[in-house]
């Protein structure tokens, strides 16, 4: 009986390893506490360790350096070799906001890491569209400047001025377009790569802005501009010194961007980038 007690013990603690943390080891430096729930031929998938029933995560096996398993093995993943030098490839991934647990992909174009979606973090303050209900569409939460830019969760920002030229420029503008105010491009343009369902993922929403129609503090409502038609986004950069004014993105069903300024007060959405 005890033979049987010390065979049975010993068959046991392997399936308990399945669910024990493991190390996933990023090319960046970047180490992640998780459990890894496949390994795939291009794509690996765990779960944080600290949230078993939350989100499944997606990378790319190419952004792995290693993968330490709570075993003690360690599985090595060879550089890259069939990206050609100089080509920025593009990378798509979801991630979980911590104060809300909301789930949210992301895109990487170039140097840089954006949500492709809306933020839709309740900060109390700030509604959606049409009105101030407890349900949201893709266009997110609509937050006045002072809000916006405390409203990105850890490790994301409120894009500046200067990153959206660098977006813009990743996607075909001339940095002599991109410096100008007003509406600029490169042809063909450089508004349709950014549009919802277009390469490189990044989905813009053409959500318009909210004016407010109701100043009930029990029963607040919003009237929706533009939807549809319009889009609007913060940046962090005050407009040419202008205190009361913020430079943001405008985009229309054209080609072309148009850099402009925005009263501080306007309920804008928001697009978060990540930090470097």
């Amino acid at each position: 009986m005890k033979k049987l007690l010390i065979l049975l013990s010993i068959y046991l603690i392997p399936a308990y390893t399945l669910v024990s943390q493991d190390i996933v080891v990023f090319r960046t430096g970047e180490e992640k506490e998780a459990i890894v729930k496949k390994v795939g031929i291009t794509i690996i998938e765990y779960v944080r360790y600290d949230n078993k029933e939350g989100a499944v995560y997606e990378v790319l096996k190419d952004d792995v350096f290693m993968i330490q398993y709570e075993n003690g093995v360690k599985d090595y993943f060879k550089t890259p070799t069939n990206v050609p030098p100089g080509d920025k490839k593009i990378k798509e991934g979801l991630f979980m906001d911590t104060r809300d647990s909301t789930n949210y992909k992301f895109v990487k174009i170039g140097n840089q890491t954006w949500m492709s979606e809306n933020l839709r973090y309740d900060d109390g303050k700030s509604p959606y569209s049409p009105n101030n209900t407890a349900s949201c569409d893709d266009c997110g939460r609509y937050y006045i400047y002072d809000d916006a830019i405390k409203a990105c969760p850890a490790g994301w920002h409120l894009p500046t001025d200067n990153e959206w030229m660098d977006l813009e420029m990743e996607v075909g503008m001339l940095e002599s377009d991109a410096i100008k105010y007003g509406w600029r491009g490169t042809p063909p343009g450089q508004a349709s790569q950014l549009l919802k369902k277009s390469n490189p993922g990044f989905d813009l929403r053409m959500c318009g802005y909210l004016t407010q129609g109701s100043y009930s503090k029990k029963n607040p409502w919003y009237n929706n501009n533009l939807k549809n038609e319009e889009g609007f986004y913060w940046s962090s950069t005050p407009y040419q010194d202008y205190k009361s004014a913020m430079t943001i993105r405008h985009f229309k069903r054209r080609a072309s961007i148009e850099r402009c300024d925005e009263r501080k007060k306007s309920h804008l959405p928001v697009r978060c980038l990540k930090d470097n």
